[in-house]
């Protein structure tokens, strides 16, 4: 008897109503344990290209790609549609498809609405889309407030409309369906470039203002002094904006940065004559330069009191205080212990034992930086005394 007979014979003597269900569940059961069950996962999209850059919004036409998961390998009897309209399948072929991406081109009858990807019956989330203008490029990516810049896209329009940047209204020069130029507004911050066309949105595309210096509130100083500079396009918060002297980055004192003027502590420097940058998101200013101030020696005078309390150097520049890296007297090129220090006088110690000599060369160095005019002191007894 063949196990067809066998299953048919089995089923006839199971009448009961108790007994086919047994035999239902011991089926149902048999089919479960000797095939492959495969649960197809629900397809999901997580972004969306037009023309190769993410924006929501784009015109009849354009490229676009939708991305995500669990859109199958091939696109088999699948679909994309776009408020309805077939982007893919339905008998319109894409561009490709694969697991995780699907391009087609907007077709000339679709309309603003939800993108919908269908897998094996199985609809994916809505994602909102516009049929409107694209911005794909600026040229140059940064420029200085008032200077123009070339935006380009498509779907722009031949009859205008507005353009920002990081929400400041700029105003324009040119407009066609695929480029605007656009002038710089004076406020503008690093953000994105928008256009409005008949009312709806394009995306942003980063546009970083070259930040400009008009002014030092000194050209010159010491290191520690505080200064202003003032200018535009620094940005309204610093973020990782930075001020350099010839490269060293200075300290930004607190709340010291705005779009136009930032403070500065002005840090020790190795040179004498510097450029100051301010570097803002990778875009960097025109150099202005600044001179640091040498010591300056101008006199020399011997206290009240034992010979061993040392003498008084006179002069300017010197720096508010020792605390400072490199910032010491030296006489004859040896340094000198020093008891109290200001920006114009300076009392050093001659230890006792200090070698004697004439006319041995006096240098004040501060923050690196050392005096140059030609300032001599001898050490006679009692200063070489023990």
């Amino acid at each position: 008897m063949s196990k067809r007979v066998k299953l048919l014979a089995s089923v006839n003597r199971l009448r009961s109503p108790k007994a086919i269900g047994l035999l239902q569940v011991s089926i149902v059961a048999m089919i479960f344990l000797g095939c492959a069950i495969q649960i197809q996962a629900a397809p999901t999209i997580t972004g969306i290209l037009v023309n190769g850059v993410v924006s929501n919004t784009g015109p009849v036409g354009a490229t676009l790609t939708i991305q995500g998961s669990g859109f199958g390998a091939t696109i088999g009897f699948s679909t994309a549609t776009l408020n309805g309209i077939a982007l893919a399948g339905a008998g319109v072929k894409p561009t490709s498809w694969s697991n995780t991406s699907i391009v087609a081109v907007i077709p000339n009858t679709a309309s603003s609405g939800p993108i919908v990807v269908t897998v094996a019956s199985v609809k994916s989330n809505s994602w909102q889309f516009t049929i409107g203008g694209v911005l794909t490029s600026v040229s140059p990516t940064t420029q200085v407030a008032g200077k123009a810049v070339t935006i380009t896209g498509s779907g722009l329009g031949t009859a205008g409309g507005t353009i920002t940047f990081n929400g400041q209204n700029a105003s324009w020069t040119a407009w066609t369906a695929t480029s605007i130029t656009a002038i710089v507004p004076p406020a503008a911050t690093v953000g994105g470039i928008v256009a409005t066309v008949s009312g709806i949105q394009t995306n942003g595309i980063p546009f970083t203002p070259t930040p400009y210096i008009t002014q030092l509130s000194s050209a010159n100083g010491i290191a520690g002094d505080t200064i202003t500079i003032t200018g535009g396009s620094f940005g309204n918060q610093q973020g990782n904006s930075t001020v350099t002297f010839a490269g060293v980055t200075a300290t930004v004192n607190p709340n010291g940065w705005s779009n136009t003027i930032i403070s500065v502590t002005v840090p020790a420097s190795a040179v004498q004559l510097v450029n100051i940058v301010v570097t803002v998101n990778g875009s960097a200013s025109s150099k202005v330069a600044f001179t640091y101030n040498l010591p300056q020696i101008t006199g020399i005078s011997l206290p009240s009191g034992p010979p061993q309390v040392g003498f008084i150097i006179t002069g300017n520049n010197f720096g508010p205080n020792d605390n400072l890296v490199n910032t010491f007297v030296t006489l004859g090129g040896q340094i000198l212990p020093t008891l109290s220090w200001s920006n114009t006088e300076i009392v050093v110690q001659v230890p006792a034992g200090f070698p004697q000599g004439n006319n041995l060369p006096l240098v004040v160095t501060y923050a690196g930086l050392a005096s140059t005019n030609n300032v001599q002191f001898s050490v006679v007894p009692p200063f070489g005394c023990n």
